[in-house]
């Protein structure tokens, strides 16, 4: 057995406790750790439940709620929100050439590069096969931005095993912004999915911003 916790007795007698007394305490006990084990089994199943289990990233059902309850913060507060979408640039030629499971391996370090990018608060969401979204909270366009280009940078700079073969893996990353961009889920993830073909388009490993003429340049 593993131990969950202790549970420590003070008495005012001096004496030893009386043998009832002894075995309601350990009643109570055996109760106490199997509610604790509950909670803690509900909580793995929760994390489970709302997590991607090849990155660790939250799942595509929790970033539909974590949208809409940003939707409806900003609404109530009068802020803004911003989300990235972000795409693995070269993964197909990568994966032609290694196969899909050292191509899993690369969608793994994306999502452990990116948790080391973000804000706390910001939250990395697996999209697609290949693709991310980042939801910002309280975050302008403008300083969605600079995240963006701060984590394909980094993507950049990193060295993928084997992408010497197949061409340099790094990201493409379309940009939304509430309420500029769009008042509903649909709306802002539509917008910055537009963003980001256009980042590809382009010549990848770009970012553009939802509404904008020419990639995000990083001035």
């Amino acid at each position: 057995n593993v131990s969950v916790g202790v549970i420590g007795v003070v008495s005012s007698r001096r004496s030893q406790p009386e043998r009832e007394t002894m075995e309601l305490i350990e009643v109570l006990a055996h109760q106490a750790g199997a509610a604790i084990r509950n909670a803690q089994q509900f909580e793995r199943t929760h994390i489970l439940s709302i997590t991607d289990g090849l990155t660790g990233a939250y799942n595509y059902r929790f970033l539909i709620d974590a949208i809409k309850k940003e939707i409806a913060r900003a609404e109530r507060f009068g802020e803004q929100f911003s989300i990235i979408m972000l795409d693995v640039d070269s993964l197909k030629e990568y994966n032609d050439v290694h196969g899909h499971l050292r191509g899993s391996g690369v969608i793994k370090q994306v999502a452990k590069i990116a948790s080391t990018c973000l804000r706390s608060i910001d939250m990395l969401c697996k999209y697609g096969g290949d693709e991310f979204v980042v939801v910002l909270p309280k975050t302008s366009k403008a300083g969605a931005a600079v995240a963006a280009d701060r984590l394909r940078r980094a993507i950049e700079k990193y060295r993928f095993p084997g992408e010497r073969l197949t061409g340099k893996i790094t990201a493409s990353m379309g940009i939304a912004s509430y309420p500029e961009d769009g008042t509903t889920v649909q709306e802002l993830i539509s917008r910055a999915d537009k963003a980001l073909y256009k980042a590809k388009r382009q010549g990848r490993n770009k970012v553009w911003l939802s509404g904008s003429k020419t990639a995000y340049s990083g001035h």
